[in-house]
């Protein structure tokens, strides 16, 4: 998988081919088409690879009861720790508009990245007491900002990291559908 990674990063998805793969892991194309069937194959396991990190901090979140704006901080470390996680992201989405089979695959996880997510934030909302909460505008707002994060991370030497991970953050925070407070009681009057 490092092999195909590193041929993503310096030759972009559409130019990667099982020979180049052979070349770069020193293995044999029998060793290869051993574990997968096809380059797709190989491709989806570098996407459930490169998401891995932010579906940690799903299960992980799922199992603490954590806030969505406390996985998102997560998220966000996750990328920060491994830069090439996001670069192979960039790549593969780039790729995916051009390519209606990679395009799929990247729907399917996206798909199932998606739809845990919501769930988790749904749980967290009845956690709140508030479960009517709609999430559904939340999850993909979540992601949007994660996705953000990455390609302006990689994009633009000038991208100030920290104040973006602080307002994205914030603005998570701030569209939480939390139950309202209770009103404080008046004063008493002297």
């Amino acid at each position: 998988m490092a092999a195909t990674r590193r041929l993503i990063l310096t030759k972009g998805v559409s130019q990667v081919s099982i020979s180049d793969i052979v070349r770069e892991s020193g293995t044999s194309a029998g060793a290869i088409y051993h574990h997968f069937e096809n380059k797709p194959a190989i491709f989806k396991e570098i996407i459930a690879e490169a998401i891995s990190a932010p579906r940690w901090a799903i299960n992980f979140a799922s199992e603490q009861a954590l806030a969505p704006h406390d996985i998102l901080t997560m998220a966000f470390d996750a990328l920060d720790a491994d830069p090439e996680r996001a670069k192979v992201l960039v790549q593969l989405g780039a790729a995916a508009l051009g390519d209606g089979e990679l395009g799929r695959l990247l729907k399917d996880i996206y798909n199932e990245f998606s739809t845990k997510l919501l769930n988790l934030m749904q749980t967290w909302a009845r956690e709140q007491g508030n479960p009517e909460a709609d999430m559904c505008g939340i999850a993909p707002l979540f992601i949007g900002l994660i996705e953000g994060y990455a390609i302006q991370s990689i994009l633009f030497d000038s991208f100030n990291h920290r104040a973006y991970r602080r307002q994205a953050v914030a603005a998570i925070a701030h569209v939480l559908p939390l139950k309202s407070a209770p009103a404080s009681p008046a004063p008493a009057e002297s």
